[in-house]
């Protein structure tokens, strides 16, 4: 879910960062989250400053062996 959360922000021309460290107190509070529940992830979402170049990726053979 966050995958196709992420991948439909970018088509609408959005930015997103996933957090897996964050300040739980705080964020529960924020949110105003209940005693019984806790946040799996965090997404922040904006538009981004910069849209950089999407990385190379490697070839077959970087990433397979045949023995």
């Amino acid at each position: 879910a966050v995958q196709t959360f992420c991948l439909a922000a970018h088509e609408a021309g959005l930015g997103t960062v996933i957090m897996g460290i964050w300040d739980e107190d705080g964020i529960t509070e924020l949110l105003d989250l209940p005693k019984d529940q806790e946040l799996a992830a965090l997404i922040a979402i904006g538009h981004p400053d910069i849209h950089p170049d999407a990385p190379g990726r490697k070839s077959v053979d970087e990433l397979l062996t045949y023995r």
